[in-house]
């Protein structure tokens, strides 16, 4: 059997739970005129999908800077 917890640094793994609502969240609140939250904290046990979940959102925020989203 594989090591579920191989390193692979922000790329997606074969089992990827979503994070789809806290990234949606966060985006959101970025995206306000007036942000309730300026700063957030990513934290989780080792193999959680943290490295993944900020691609994710760098993606995203990529994504809107260019018009794309």
């Amino acid at each position: 059997m594989e090591n579920p917890f191989t390193l692979t640094f922000g790329q997606k793994p074969t089992e990827f739970i979503s994070r789809t609502n806290q990234i949606g969240k966060i985006i959101h609140t970025f995206d306000m005129e007036n942000p309730s939250n300026k700063v957030y904290m990513v934290a989780g046990v080792r193999g959680s999908g943290k490295t993944v979940s900020l691609a994710e959102l760098l993606i995203i925020i990529l994504q809107m800077i260019n018009g794309l989203f």
